[in-house]
């Protein structure tokens, strides 16, 4: 489940560290002006000359001083500290100990059956050798059977567990973004592709306390109905 989950804050905004990169080295440099005052074509423009570009005035946000707002999150510390993940990995492993736990049971029952038919073997007959045979093979078929079907339980269970913390997540980041005016919430784990974050960005802290006081909120008001 943790896998799978990562990707709901692993997801990091490609876009966002595009358009930094695209800022920062797509400046052009100034044309050169010859000795009777003419302006110089780029050599950029003379080998270019057949593309054209859309000129886009930033001159309003440069005045009114506009800056992205970017922060970034510890992916992995939220999932670690997160009560309500917390809970949901708590009983997905609960369930699935339960379903070991029932599959071992009918391991062992056909085991036991098959040690007893080994001992009782030498006095049956071959029909009687064929249909104890047969019954321990399609008794084993049933266990392989039920095995199939608890694993697709518990990967729907996951699944559906998966949706409602990434629903959970994403509506409190609409939120917090909202609030506070962020462009951008990257997520930083390792492997990621934010390199570097001044520490001053990390509001890691503040989105696991926001996210556990929402939810023991939620806990309390369905404890009181």
């Amino acid at each position: 489940m943790n896998q799978k989950i990562h990707y709901v804050l692993h997801a990091v905004s490609f876009t966002a560290i595009a358009l930094l990169f695209f800022m920062h080295f797509n400046q052009r440099p100034s044309a050169a002006v010859n000795a009777s005052g003419a302006v110089l074509p780029l050599e950029e423009d003379l080998a270019d000359e057949s593309m054209s570009y859309d000129v886009v005035d930033t001159s309003a946000n440069a005045k009114a001083g506009f800056a992205m707002r970017i922060v970034y999150v510890n992916a992995d510390s939220i999932l670690t500290r997160f009560d309500y993940y917390k809970k949901l990995r708590a009983s997905m492993e609960a369930k699935a100990k339960r379903s070991e736990a029932e599959l071992e049971v009918e391991a062992r029952k056909l085991e036991a059956e098959y040690a007893d038919a080994q001992k009782k073997a030498q006095g049956m007959s071959q029909e009687q050798l064929a249909f104890v045979e047969q019954g321990l093979m399609r008794k084993q078929q049933n266990i392989m059977m039920l095995r199939e079907n608890l694993a697709k339980e518990l990967a729907d269970e996951e699944e559906k567990l998966d949706k409602l913390l990434r629903e959970k997540v994403q509506a409190y980041f609409k939120r917090l973004s909202k609030a506070e005016g962020y462009d951008y919430v990257l997520s930083y784990h390792y492997g990621s592709n934010v390199v570097y974050g001044d520490k001053s960005h990390d509001i890691t802290a503040r989105v696991v306390q926001d996210l556990n006081r929402e939810y023991a909120a939620e806990s309390k008001v369905k404890r009181q109905k």
